[in-house]
C-alpha cells in the first residue's frame, strides 16, 4: 500500500469523525436551546398559574383545573441543566408553600366566614388572621418571583 493512499484513508476517516463530532455537538447544542426556550416559557406559566391559584383562594374559588408545571421545569432540568437543581429545587419549595397556603386561606375563607364571631375581640383576631394570609401570599409571590428570576438570570447563560 502506497503511502498517499494510507494518507487518504487516514484523512476520510478523520474527515468523518470530525465531522460526526461537529454535527452531534451543534445538535446536542441545539436539543439544549430548545430546552432552554421551553424552561422559560413553563417558568412564566408557572408564574402565571401561582398568580391564578392565589387570586382564586382569596376569592374563595377553587382554582383552575390546569396543573402547575413545577414537575416538567424540575424534569428538564434534571436532564439538561443539573447545575441548576438548586435553584429548580427553591422554586418546587415555593409551590410547596403555596399549597399550605392555599388550605389556610380555604379554612380561612370557605369555612371561618361561616361562623359567627363569639365576641369583637374573636373578630379582630380573625381579621388579623386574614391579613396574616394575605401578607403571606406576598411573600410567597415574591419569593417565587426571585427564585424564577435567578432561574432566567442562570439560563441566560446557555443562550
Amino acid at each position: 500500500m502506497s503511502l498517499s493512499i494510507l494518507i487518504a484513508i487516514v484523512s476520510s476517516l478523520a474527515g468523518t469523525f470530525l465531522s460526526y463530532k461537529l454535527t452531534a455537538a451543534h445538535e446536542k447544542h441545539a436539543l439544549r436551546l430548545h430546552k432552554l426556550e421551553s424552561l422559560i416559557v413553563l417558568i412564566s406559566e408557572f408564574e402565571q398559574w401561582l398568580s391564578d391559584e392565589c387570586q382564586a383562594a382569596l376569592a374563595g374559588e377553587e382554582g383552575s383545573l390546569r396543573v402547575s408545571t413545577i414537575h416538567t421545569i424540575n424534569t428538564i432540568v434534571s436532564i439538561y441543566f443539573p447545575e441548576m437543581h438548586s435553584e429548580a429545587f427553591e422554586l418546587a419549595q415555593t409551590a410547596q408553600h403555596y399549597q399550605t397556603w392555599k388550605r389556610d386561606v380555604a379554612h380561612t375563607i370557605l369555612v371561618a366566614p361561616h361562623a359567627m364571631p363569639a365576641s369583637l375581640e374573636t373578630a379582630d383576631a380573625d381579621g388579623a388572621h386574614r391579613r396574616h394570609l394575605l401578607a403571606k401570599m406576598t411573600d410567597i409571590k415574591d419569593t417565587m418571583a426571585q427564585k424564577s428570576a435567578r432561574i432566567m438570570q442562570s439560563l441566560l447563560k446557555y443562550a
